[in-house]
């Protein structure tokens, strides 16, 4: 009986060596951050990038087939993004339903629900999918020269963002105070909160990175806080490179030129040194699309993955800043229009089953969820009303003050932005040199040049005072 139980279980280890060798790295991974964050407090952020990745590595897994990797680099680097956009979900959620000691706890609730997800792999991951992702073999010599060329350039931003004092004392601080809020009485901001009536338009599901931060610190280190933006920048860096890695190499070095000189203009352009939500905006914006245009595993039977992150990464934007509804709802529409032929011919089948319609349930109880929420705090006047001026004001004047504001506000980006301008006309010019321009390539320029082409419209339209600088974040 002994000996029967022994193979049993000797049969069970050996069939569960990949998840085994998962949940080992996991915990040597722990321990060596851990380590080195208790001889040098200050990059205890490194902690912060650990807990993304080991919160998001069991979905990464689940959500394979729709955002897809192939080695134990990609599903790393997945792991990060799909925890970076699911762990302010899950707070808010939780926010919401008044289960506050998850933010007393929240470093040790987040390696909990790490630690089971790992566990899952045990019985619901495929061991020969598994095996597949963990190799090297698709990271060549050049992948790696790059990799550390990457990771060299965000030392760098890091250093100078800990040795340096970058403050903006604006209105979007508040987003600062939401996060201290936070921190302090360990749930999201209540009737007690008191602040201007801007903050009642957003949710805190930018500000609860800023909380987490502060929790690993166990104090308020703003100047830490917004490393968040770097690390954001390193993971949309490697996501692009993701995308030209079988390329040959002199492709690869100029896209990894480009993708350099676009963080580097970020650093002044986009405050990436303070806490502004722009980074993060244009992140998801980035996931959004190479989740959209990797479709080639789409299938009926895991559409509700995709159907999940898609609407999930739109309606953000509404939990970020409630002025932008307008971009949930355009990239709502731009899947529905990519999607279209897709839906259009298995709709049938799709709302037969319950996958498709729990998809949908999520993001429906997750905006009723925003809307008690302001009810009760007090907030909704300010946050559900939509003002469609926004977009569609315009200030009288001749033609001549458009053209003049024009000329203004093309001297302006030129002087404040060269970067990201002549970049931007490049991308534009390119498809002039493109061998074969099919469908999907258009609709990948027409889409995202609506985006770009948003808040410009509503500049020109209204005329904004351009000191302001927002127009080169957005």
């Amino acid at each position: 009986m002994v000996l029967v139980k022994y193979k049993t279980m000797n049969n069970f280890i050996q069939s569960k060596r990949p998840q085994l060798i998962i949940l080992i790295g996991f915990i040597i991974a722990y321990l060596i951050v851990f380590l080195i964050t208790s001889f040098a407090t200050s990059i205890k952020v490194m902690e912060f990038a650990f807990l993304t990745i080991s919160f998001g590595f069991a979905p990464a897994y689940y959500f394979r087939n729709v955002f897809n990797f192939k080695y134990i680099v990609g599903w790393i680097l997945h792991a990060a993004v799909l925890g970076l956009l699911f762990i302010p979900f899950l707070f808010l959620f939780l926010g919401w339903l008044k289960i506050n000691i998850v933010f007393e706890y929240s470093v040790f609730f987040l390696y909990l629900c790490s630690l089971v997800g790992v566990l899952s792999l045990f019985f619901l991951a495929q061991e020969d999918d598994i095996k597949s992702c963990l190799n090297f073999d698709d990271i060549d010599k050049i992948d790696v020269l790059i990799l550390f060329v990457f990771l060299a350039f965000t030392a760098f931003l890091t250093l100078k963002n800990f040795s340096d004092i970058f403050v903006h004392w604006d209105i979007f601080t508040l987003w600062g105070l939401d996060a201290k809020y936070i921190f302090e009485q360990n749930q999201l901001r209540d009737l007690v909160f008191h602040s201007d009536v801007i903050i009642h338009r957003y949710t805190s599901f930018h500000p609860l990175y800023y909380s987490l931060i502060y929790d690993l610190y166990g104090g308020i280190y703003e100047q830490y806080a917004a490393w968040i933006n770097i690390y954001v920048n390193l993971l949309a860096m490697l996501l692009l490179y993701g995308y030209i890695q079988h390329k040959d190499a002199i492709l690869k070095f100029i896209v990894s030129a480009v993708i350099l000189i676009v963080s580097y203009a970020a650093i002044s352009v986009m405050n990436i040194f303070s806490m502004y939500a722009d980074i993060v905006a244009a992140f998801l914006l980035l996931v959004f699309f190479l989740i959209l245009f990797d479709d080639k595993k789409k299938m009926v039977d895991t559409y509700w993955r995709r159907i999940t992150l898609l609407l999930l990464i739109a309606i953000s934007f509404y939990f970020i800043k409630s002025h932008f509804i307008y971009f949930s709802f355009i990239l709502t529409g731009i899947w529905l229009l990519y999607d279209g032929r897709f839906l259009h011919k298995n709709l049938a089948t799709l709302i037969k089953k319950k996958s498709f319609w729990s998809s949908l349930l999520i993001i429906f109880l997750f905006l009723v969820m925003r809307f008690i929420y302001f009810s009760t705090i007090g907030g909704v006047s300010s946050s559900e009303r939509v003002d469609p001026s926004f977009i569609l004001r315009i200030k009288s004047g001749s033609i001549y003050s458009f053209f003049q504001y024009l000329v203004d506000l093309l001297e302006y980006m030129i002087r404040n932005s060269p970067y990201f301008l002549g970049l931007w006309w490049l991308t534009l010019c390119s498809i002039l040199f493109v061998k074969e321009v099919n469908k999907k390539y258009i609709f990948i320029y027409l889409s995202t040049f609506l985006i770009f082409l948003m808040p410009v419209a509503s500049y020109i339209l209204r005329q904004f005072d351009l000191q302001s600088g927002s127009l080169p974040r957005y």
